[in-house]
């Protein structure tokens, strides 16, 4: 039974059950960019951050289908230019919070003696 497990492990996906893949990923992928705490390490072999790993992984390896590993590198790309962006929006609020920043770029304040 183990061995019949591994050859349909190991077999390449129908059309059907590729396309349902594809698009489970795709859906994992929307819920990991909405909340990507999801994502974090996690001490407990089953916990969510654990199994949404072993799926990345999985298609990944490199007998995965091609359109797993585009899905797959598609939402990892998304994922780092929403990092980027959280970044560039943390670093924008704290040049305008920070004081020095005011007397800087010569415009609009009172004159220096």
């Amino acid at each position: 039974a183990a061995a019949a497990a591994a050859a349909a492990a190991n077999r390449q996906p129908s059309l059907v059950d590729l396309k349902t893949q594809e698009s489970a990923l795709q859906a994992m992928g929307l819920i990991l960019l909405a909340s990507p705490h999801l994502l974090s390490s996690s001490p407990h072999p089953h916990s969510c951050s654990t199994q949404v790993r072993s799926v990345l992984y999985d298609s990944l390896r490199p007998a995965a289908p091609a359109a797993l590993k585009v899905r797959c590198l598609t939402f990892l790309a998304d994922l780092l230019r929403n990092e980027e962006a959280c970044l560039m929006q943390s670093q924008m609020l704290l040049q305008l919070q920070d004081p020095r920043c005011e007397d800087e770029g010569g415009g609009g304040g009172e004159a220096r003696e």
